[in-house]
């Protein structure tokens, strides 16, 4: 940045401090759990703390967005509505996307705070999160809904 240049911060504060928090739970609840496919790692996650670690950032990961919605509905409601709206300028940037991951996109159509491509990605987290967290919290509350009582 030249020093006659103003830095204006694309979120907020409190939106930062909450995408960090919901990325750290994520990155533990990832590596956490790798152990159903990686037998190396499964040892100390099958251990009574690791599962216990598991749930806790669960559980950071599920309450990060409400808190985040409570602590600040319009950056939320934001996110939320620029996540899943697309307009004639979010379907032209898809024309785009090749060149543009490889840095070499022109003429790129006008877009709002986030491009399509982010909006795709939120929306997707969004979803897939959603979509875990439910499947998560089964095999943590029901556990004998599963016949043979393997989560897999």
């Amino acid at each position: 940045m030249k020093r006659d240049e103003i830095l204006v911060p694309r979120y907020r504060l409190t939106q930062r401090i909450w995408h960090w928090l919901f990325t750290l739970a994520f990155l533990v609840l990832l590596f956490s759990g790798l152990a159903l496919f990686i037998p190396a790692v499964s040892v100390w996650t099958a251990s009574e703390t690791g599962r216990l670690v598991h749930r806790i950032a669960a559980v950071v990961l599920i309450v990060t967005p409400i808190l985040y919605a409570i602590t600040d509905w319009q950056g939320f409601s934001q996110l939320i509505h620029d996540s899943f709206t697309y307009d004639a300028d979010d379907m032209a940037w898809f024309k785009h996307f090749i060149p543009y991951v490889f840095g070499k996109a022109k003429n790129l159509p006008p877009q709002g705070r986030i491009n399509a491509g982010e909006k795709i990605h939120h929306a997707s987290i969004i979803v897939g999160i959603v979509v875990i967290a439910i499947s998560g919290l089964i095999l943590w509350l029901w556990k004998g809904i599963s016949p043979s009582g393997d989560m897999i």
